[in-house]
């Protein structure tokens, strides 16, 4: 019978055999393969998967089919039967294979072609002046610097900040070649992620003259199989626009990689696809590739938009302009705009060159036919397409392709609005489609900036009207022609006429809804055409740019005639361009019948049609009032659950734009927040205290569906207004800050009225502030309100009046800012800036209607709640009404925030503004003294420069700091120097032969004019002792990878010179912690003490000792092996 220990051995020896053949689980936590594990870690169980919790793990079928546990393979379970062991030469064999784990399982020679050699490449895109363009990287190990091709650098507009002159020696030549490069500084960013990096390059006129075509489909294919998406798989140009040398190398790729046989690696990177990038390179032919692979973060990015919701730098209510390169988009287009045959037509806005777009007609065809089969089974929306087809095809919009031009391919979908009155069933196309790794149509496209006014605006400057109208162009997308070069890039698959072809091809004339240039297209359009008005018709001019918003219009007027007169003017202005303006409606049942007799709209519009979707707001038009559609959002309520995604999702389709909705808005807002600070995983389920706050906000969710808002803010007092006001109150607690506007409007008889104009809320920070300082954030956000709307009604206001319910912020903003600390002083600055503080009142906290949007409220009771909706009573009475503030003595809070002043005397002293003793970094240092001398320069109007900071700054503030310790330290040598007399015998740097060169740098004179050595390496700057000192040599010391005080001091030497310098480096070494940490040793264990029978004399062998070494084996004469087992026995007292 066997020992236990002959069927472990057994065990082993089939566990490495049938771990080869188990396909590895599909989680990415696992970072190595199984045996890779078993041969490093020594274990055969749960340390499987151990490093990552299970469920969270991807590879949930780990089942043992025997016992049917979950805790290992059926390889690796005891229960197993011992099966009889194969011949004992293999051991050894079988024993060596186990060292090397293969993400291809299979045979390499038989899976990977052969002599294939693959390189390191990757895609990413350069962004500079709001433009991105894509390009394709090779990273270099053996190169020492990186290069970027001429013709992108200048394509790209990249800005020179330097020339070096370089000696490159190349393959197979013993003579350098000496050129003069131009230094460009790149900024790439990751093509689907928000990551950056900024680099940079030399300029030079090529790469790679060899081209480095895409992998071939048999690596594709295994790739795929083991879960690898490439992202350059079907490029067309095989072009290298940048090479990353070692300079650089270490920030693009990561530390992970993963093996595919014994000679092929895959290298993680920061940039890629979701997994990056493999090319390959056949030997004798012109191709060449790697692998490398990154992260998506589209879910981190995800969740920093989620926490900027109560950040306290992010309160939005910002303007917005447009910048350089967006203009130079609508000039663009504007150039190539032409008006033919009563209609504009134009060019796609093309952001590279269109043939870069893949030729994707087979997946076209696939998704075809897809639809094709779906259409099988809804006769109903086929109909419809086919009678979408048959309309546009008559005017033109579309026509059929007789041959197969090489182009652009759009796959569509039925898109089915079954609430839509006219057009129920559409057709959606997708402009983003392509084959894995090419480029679609939408990235070949530039989609221009938004020219659409804000819906906010919109919505503001509708509700001042008494008489409302709104309206819609009608096919707006399809009024403007395409050029005739783009159109090949706009086709589609459709059903054949007859059953013997499978589809024939059709092609847009006008502008699809799909591109990613179309709305900027169809604003652009209707923007340059209404420009031609703005003399002729100014006021339909200024209706149409402010309250048009891509197709819909949405304006009013205070009469009928005027309400008439500029409807039918938009009608008609806009139909000269061939822009039929209609569905024409109104709350004014005059207007509706001068429409009508004007043929402007339909018969009985008025009656049927009385509720109307409005820019995401339904409009009541017989009671003229405006609530938020909840139809949607009550239908998700069927598929949704109880995880933060759910969460997140919901309260995404709450459309309140104008905010009336925000005490109840404010506390899904606050729940998301404790979400996210518990760290809660997107799809994991809500802990019980935070899941019953869910449900019942989700609950009182129907209710706001009878929440109304007055669409006309007058309509509570008949006649001509004498004056008109906006009244502001802020409020914070510990869960919010916000503000919210009212309007308190007084006719000419002395009748007073309120109605509420918008609110703006957000959540208080996770960082403890204290309550008056919350207030402060709120009164910020109440002045960025009135900064707002005095634009939005211009000439409409009379004065404004701004509430808080803090008296210690009321001192604030009444004082002079300076009196406060700086977090205070910032904000009072601005609030100061935007008000008058004569404007700032005092209101007592119960009848402050903030209170509601900071504390939250259920829909039930703000739905009666006449405090929110139109302002507290007092508001409506006399002003002798109004709440008066009583100052009292100066509050505890208020001394915390006051700066302690004291009088300085004069000194002979140049101020000290940067204090190099407050840093740790040498490259923060150089920033913020960048940024310093930046803003001076332009309080001195000495410089217009923005952006971020160029190298030539970073080096003007490192002179700066080398000029400053100079003087510190070697004043007197320095003004000596500068009057052409030597340095006396005594001074510290008489053996150095200083100088100071033109930029007032103390340098060493050295012996190394001759050399060809760079300027700074002959003559190397001066540096004393000094914090600034130290921070050069710390940069340095971490540059070389914590290398040792030679290494460390050599680098130094290449630009400074510092007197005692090892001396000095030494110094600064022994504080690094890093270095600290890896210098300690581990700590000795004392030897014990030894036993009675080692130290008491006793006669010879009375004690024994017999080692025993267990089952050896050993190979016999006849080639036979055989167990043999070892025993000795020694005397103790002598061992």
């Amino acid at each position: 019978m066997e020992s236990r220990s002959q069927v472990h051995e057994e065990l082993m020896e089939k566990t490495f055999e049938n771990l080869r053949s188990i396909p590895e689980p599909e989680c990415y936590e696992c970072k190595f393969g199984v045996p890779k594990r078993r041969t490093n870690d020594n274990h055969l169980f749960h340390r499987y998967l151990m490093g990552h919790k299970k469920p969270l793990c991807k590879a949930k079928w780990v089942k043992c089919k025997l016992c049917h546990s979950q805790s290992h393979l059926e390889c690796l379970c005891y229960s197993h039967s011992a099966e009889p062991s194969e011949s004992k030469n293999n051991k050894k064999e079988i024993a060596s294979e186990t060292n090397v784990s293969f993400l291809f399982p299979g045979n390499p020679s038989k899976d990977i072609p052969k002599q294939t050699i693959y390189y390191q490449t990757l895609r990413a895109q350069i962004i500079n002046n709001n433009c991105e363009y894509n390009v394709r990287i090779i990273c270099d190990s053996a190169s020492e610097r990186s290069y970027i091709c001429e013709s992108i650098a200048e394509r790209a507009g990249l800005k020179t900040v330097g020339k070096e002159k370089l000696k490159i020696f190349t393959f197979a030549s013993n003579e350098a070649s000496v050129s003069e490069l131009k230094r460009k500084r790149i900024t790439l960013k990751n093509c689907n992620s928000d990551l950056v990096i900024t680099l940079e390059a030399l300029a030079t006129k090529t790469i790679c003259a060899s081209k480095i075509s895409s992998p071939s489909s048999t690596m594709v294919e295994l790739l795929q199989n083991e879960g690898f998406e490439l992202s350059d798989s079907g490029a067309s140009s095989g072009r290298v626009d940048i090479l990353i040398g070692n300079d650089y190398l270490s920030a693009v790729l990561t530390e992970r990689t993963h093996r595919l046989n014994n000679c092929l690696m895959l290298y993680e990177s920061v940039f890629g696809g979701r997994y990056g990038e493999l090319n390959e390179r056949t030997v004798g032919k012109e191709s060449a590739g790697l692998f490398i692979r990154s992260s998506n973060e589209s879910e981190e990015n995800l969740s920093q938009e989620i926490r900027a919701m109560w950040e306290i730098e992010s309160l939005g209510i910002c303007d917005s302009e447009k910048s350089k390169s967006d203009k130079q988009v609508i000039e663009r287009f504007e150039k190539n705009l032409k008006f033919v045959d009563n209609r504009y037509e134009t060019g796609l806005l093309w952001n590279r060159d269109p043939g870069d777009s893949s030729d994707n007609f087979d997946l076209a065809r696939r998704q075809f036919n897809k639809v094709r089969k779906e259409l099988k089974n809804d006769t109903f929306v086929k109909e419809q397409l086919m009678e979408v087809i048959k309309y546009q095809k008559e005017p033109n919009i579309m026509q059929e392709c007789g041959e197969n031009e090489k182009g652009y391919f759009m796959p569509f979908r039925a898109v089915v609005r079954k609430d839509k009155l006219s057009t129920q069933v559409c057709m959606v196309f997708n402009c983003s489609s392509c084959e894995k790794g090419n480029l679609s149509l939408n990235d070949c496209l530039d989609q221009g900036p938004n020219l659409n006014p804000s819906v906010l605006d919109i919505i503001l400057r509708f509700r001042k009207f008494k008489i409302g109208f709104c309206g819609d162009i009608e096919k707006a997308f399809l009024m403007i022609g395409i050029a005739e070069d783009d159109k090949k890039y706009l086709k589609f698959l459709w059903y054949p006429d007859d059953d013997s072809e499978e589809f024939k091809i059709m092609q847009m004339n006008r502008v699809v809804f799909g591109c990613n240039c179309s709305l900027f297209l169809l604003s652009a359009t209707i923007k340059y055409h209404i420009g031609k008005y703005s003399e002729t018709n100014k006021s339909c001019f200024e209706m149409l740019n402010g309250s048009l918003y891509a197709d819909d219009l949405c304006h009013g007027a205070d009469d009928v005639e005027s309400a008439f007169n500029l409807s039918s003017d938009a009608v008609s202005i806009l139909s000269d361009a061939s822009f039929n303006l209609r569905k024409l409606h109104t709350n004014s049942k005059q207007l509706h019948d001068l429409w009508i007799q004007n043929i402007l709209c339909e018969e009985n519009s008025f009656e049927k049609d009385n509720k109307l979707k409005v820019l995401g707001l339904v409009w009541n038009l017989v009671e003229d009032m405006l609530r938020v559609d909840v139809t949607s959002l009550l239908e998700s309520f069927k598929f949704l659950e109880n995880t933060k995604r759910s969460v997140l999702s919901t309260a995404a389709k709450v459309f309140d734009p104008v905010g009336f909705l925000s005490p109840f808005v404010v506390r899904i807002k606050k729940l998301m927040q404790e979400i996210w600070e518990r760290g809660l995983d997107w799809d994991s389920k809500l802990p019980e205290e935070l899941e019953s706050k869910w449900k019942k906000w989700c609950a009182e969710i129907e209710v706001l569906g009878e929440m109304k808002l007055e669409r006309c803010y007058f309509s509570r007092v008949v006649g001509k207004m004498d004056s008109v006001e906006i009244h502001i109150f802020s409020d914070a607690s510990i869960v919010a800050y916000g503000a919210v506007a009212y309007f308190r409007y007084v006719n000419l008889r002395g009748e007073v009225g309120t109605s509420f104009v918008m609110s703006k809320s957000r959540i208080s920070p996770l960082k403890k502030l204290s309550l008056p300082t919350l207030e402060l954030m709120g009164a910020i956000i109440a002045a960025r309100l009135w900064k707002y709307l005095s634009k939005v009604f211009c000439g409409l206001v009379d004065g404004v009046f701004l509430w808080t319910d803090s008296e210690i912020c009321l001192c604030w903003i009444k004082g002079s800012a300076r009196e406060w600390k700086q977090f205070v002083s910032n904000r009072v600055l601005e609030i100061q800036d935007c008000t008058s503080p004569d404007r700032w009142k005092f209101c007592p906290g119960l009848e402050n209607p903030a209170d509601k949007l900071t504390r939250g409220e259920n829909s039930h009771t703000l739905l009666n709640d006449s405090v929110w909706w139109q302002g507290p009573v007092w508001l409506r009475g006399n002003r002798n009404q109004w709440p008066r503030q009583k100052f009292e003595r100066v509050t505890d809070e208020q001394k915390l925030e006051k700066l302690n002043t004291s009088v300085h005397a004069i000194l002979r002293q140049t101020e000290i503004i940067l204090d190099e003793n407050k840093f740790s970094n040498l490259g923060k240092l150089l920033r913020v003294t960048a940024w310093v001398k930046r803003f001076v320069a332009k309080l001195r109007k000495k410089t217009c420069e923005s952006g971020t900071l160029s190298a030539a700054e970073i080096k003007e503030a490192e002179e700066y700091w080398v000029r400053r310790v100079q003087l510190e330290n070697y004043c007197s040598d320095i003004n000596l120097l500068k009057k052409n007399k030597p340095v006396p015998p005594h001074s510290k740097l008489y053996s150095l032969v200083p100088y100071v060169d033109d930029r007032g740098i103390l340098r060493v004179k050295g012996r190394l004019e001759q050399a060809e050595l760079f300027h700074n390496e002959k003559y190397p700057a001066i540096l004393p002792k000094s914090k600034f000192t130290d921070l050069i040599i710390m940069s340095e010391h971490v540059k070389s990878f914590h290398s040792g005080v030679v290494s460390t001091l050599s680098r130094v030497r290449n630009n400074f010179w510092i007197p005692r310098g090892r001396q000095v480096v030494k110094k600064v070494i022994s504080e690094c912690l890093i270095c600290k940490k890896y210098a300690l040793k581990p700590a000795k264990q004392l030897t014990g003490q030894l036993p009675r029978d080692r130290v008491v004399e006793s006669p010879p062998f009375a004690i024994v000792g017999i080692d025993f070494t267990g089952a050896i084996t050993i190979k016999a004469g006849d080639q036979s092996c055989k167990k043999v087992y070892t025993k000795v026995r020694n005397l103790t007292l002598v061992k």
